[in-house]
């Protein structure tokens, strides 16, 4: 897969500056609480600094958008049985309902974290991603026949003992920065599906102290992913572990916001693509004047659809929709090319962004 030189992180850094040049803000530790409506308008955020534990509330010249995911925006930033009755009708509201209870959570997934204390070059890592399937033969006809949903359905019951499928990344090997920035050192990403019904029963715990078992059993999956993937395709990573960290879908919920402790979001079902009526809910213009709408959830599962959204909902609010427009053949990109000047500023740092900091 394609990869990002200097590592997902460049993405927010290029972000950042861009945002304030334009006059906007970015601010990291204030978590957002709730969208303001005042008149049946969006105006707004009302949000908590995390270290100071200090209501704010963040005021919008145009309008607020939402990149936290459909259910988010709607149970908890926005929850449905609260929108104004003067600007969303009771149809609007049954079909968020009917949306939320209609559409499933995407898959959940397990994350395996591993550093080691030699090179990528001397691992013998390679720079694509790899996903590993355990298939039914080499005869091509009973590979065509082989029931993968019945395969992947076995793994989710049983990560312990069925047959292991899993994907692997080398984030190390595909930066051209990282021996510069880091020599001497390498990394690797093992992900599998694991429904979060493995987890439910520390759900409630300490997301840092959830207990002896908890940590046993993500250990035994993450110990057969290794042993049955990465050190049976590449042996050298076995002896040069200097780091592990495991997440699973409780450490998406927690650190991500994920409602289930989802990757992807909403479900890319039927249902969610089909329904006229359940389709027009993931556009970028929501039914509260002021209110916009981006993420994965507007086109599909992923990061290259998480992108396009934010292109979507910039061009719906700033008019590129509009059937003249569309006719004169003119689009956001196109115009963007277009345009100079990019402040000379750069932060690279979240702690240049703290809002703890920066109010002072």
């Amino acid at each position: 897969g394609y990869f990002i030189n200097g590592g997902p992180a460049s993405i927010v850094r290029s972000m950042m500056p861009v945002i304030e040049a334009a006059g906007g803000r970015c601010l990291a530790n204030v978590a957002v609480q709730n969208i303001l409506i005042e008149d049946g308008k969006a105006v707004g955020v009302s949000a908590v600094s995390k270290k100071g534990n200090k209501r704010v509330e963040f005021r919008a010249k145009y309008g607020v958008i939402s990149t936290v995911g459909f259910r988010n925006l709607y149970t908890k930033l926005l929850p449905v049985q609260s929108l104004p009755e003067s600007t969303v009708d009771t149809a609007t509201k049954t079909n968020i309902q009917r949306l939320l209870n209609t559409v499933e959570a995407s898959a959940q997934h397990l994350h395996v974290f591993i550093g080691f204390d030699k090179t990528a070059q001397e691992l013998g890592l390679p720079r694509n991603n790899r996903w590993y399937l355990q298939f039914a033969g080499d005869d091509e006809a009973e590979q065509k026949q082989f029931d993968y949903d019945a395969f992947i359905e076995q793994f989710h019951r049983n990560p312990l003992t069925a047959p292991v499928m899993g994907f692997l990344s080398f984030p190390s090997a595909k930066n051209p920065d990282w021996d510069h920035e880091r020599p001497g050192k390498a990394t690797a990403i093992i992900i599998t599906e694991i429904p979060r019904y493995h987890f439910s029963q520390w759900q409630n715990e300490q997301h840092d102290a959830r207990g002896d078992a908890y940590v046993a059993l993500k250990q035994q999956i993450a110990d057969r992913l290794m042993q049955e993937l990465l050190f049976k395709y590449y042996p050298k990573c076995k002896d040069a572990i200097a780091k592990l960290e495991i997440g699973t879908a409780l450490t998406a919920e927690y650190y991500l916001g994920a409602p289930s402790g989802e990757s992807y979001g909403l479900q890319c079902s039927c249902e969610r693509y089909f329904d006229f009526e359940l389709n027009q809910l993931l556009k970028p213009k929501q039914p509260i004047h002021g209110l916009w709408f981006a993420g994965q959830d507007v086109i599909s599962a992923g990061f290259a659809s998480a992108l396009q959204s934010g292109v979507w909902c910039a061009e719906a609010i700033l008019g590129y929709h509009k059937l003249s427009v569309l006719l004169s053949g003119r689009n956001l990109i196109k115009d963007l090319n277009k345009m100079d000047g990019y402040q000379d500023k750069k932060l690279f740092r979240v702690e240049d962004y703290d809002y703890d900091k920066l109010k002072n």
